[in-house]
């Protein structure tokens, strides 16, 4: 006696697919726009940590914080801020900069927001990485500004196709990342030694690259306001994915927005290791030299 399918089993494969059909447009989306963000910025994390260790361990703790800690953390306060008003939430303190702080925040933005609210459910991830965005902003200003248009602009080429699977993400991806790559590799080559806008620059730079480095906290409310975006795209994909890629399309377009803002990333970051790795030769240099001098003539 053979088999009768059930009425509803066509309906119920044609729904379970197109559900996975949504799931993975949502998850190619979030690649295209935070991917190369987000791993950017995580990198920037250590490297920013261990420059700053060495740098202090250089000229000291309060020379760095005067140089550039403090104006760092002005910026990363103010990144958090701007997007904090942007995103609707009520802003009730901040701190730009405080050395002596005795609960150990150097600066502090405190907001309140209605968690009913999915606009400023959104806005705890934009909050969280407004400081990365802001730093990036710096950065490309200083660019334009002191280094020319020219060393300022994107080279990055849009995909051919839009991505639908993984594989293709995974490659545009890629190619985001090598564009800036080669954005950075023309920076590079408009800075000139004998210019003071380069020195300028570097220090804007630098400056900026503190700036991104995300607290334990920061990363809690991108977490908190990533999970929030991914079901708002969920949603969207479900509505209207059956009309074609328009939210794919639309991703690719935010992602193509984004590329200054990977290259400054990848500028900050090579900064941060390139200031950090020179801290740490001057510091073992200085302790050479000074355990050299310490030490009893023999003989």
């Amino acid at each position: 006696m053979g088999h009768i399918a059930h009425p509803l089993q066509p309906a119920v494969q044609a729904a379970l697919s197109y559900a996975g059909h949504v799931a993975l447009a949502a998850l190619v989306q979030l690649a295209l726009v935070l991917g190369t963000p987000l791993v950017l910025a995580a990198l920037m994390q250590p490297v920013a940590r261990w420059s700053e260790r060495w740098t202090e361990q250089l000229v000291g703790r309060r020379s760095a914080w005067v140089a550039v800690g403090c104006v760092a953390t002005a910026l990363h306060e103010g990144g958090h801020a701007a997007f904090a008003l942007l995103f609707r939430h009520e802003v009730t303190r901040v701190k730009w900069f405080d050395f002596e702080a005795r609960d150990g925040s150097l600066g502090r933005v405190d907001h309140r927001y209605d968690p009913t609210s999915a606009y400023q459910r959104v806005g705890r991830f934009f909050i969280g990485l407004g400081p990365v965005v802001v730093g990036a902003l710096v950065l490309w200003i200083a660019a334009r500004l002191l280094l020319g248009t020219h060393a300022a602009a994107s080279s990055a080429a849009a995909p051919a196709h839009t991505p639908s699977t993984l594989d293709a993400t995974a490659r545009a991806l890629a190619a985001q990342l090598g564009a800036s790559v080669r954005d950075v590799g023309r920076l590079v080559a408009a800075l000139a030694p004998g210019r003071w806008q380069t020195w300028v620059f570097l220090y804007a730079a630098y400056v900026a690259g503190s700036a991104m480095r995300l607290s334990s906290s920061d990363l809690r409310s991108v977490g908190a306001g990533l999970w929030t975006v991914g079901c708002l795209l969920l949603l969207v994909d479900a509505l209207t994915l059956w009309a074609g890629p328009l939210a794919t399309s639309g991703a690719m377009a935010v992602a193509r927005a984004l590329e200054l803002c990977n290259a400054a990333l990848v500028a900050a970051i090579a900064l941060q290791a390139l200031g950090g790795g020179m801290a740490l030769v001057l510091t073992h240099g200085v302790r050479a030299l000074t355990a050299r001098r310490a030490a009893p003539a023999s003989g």
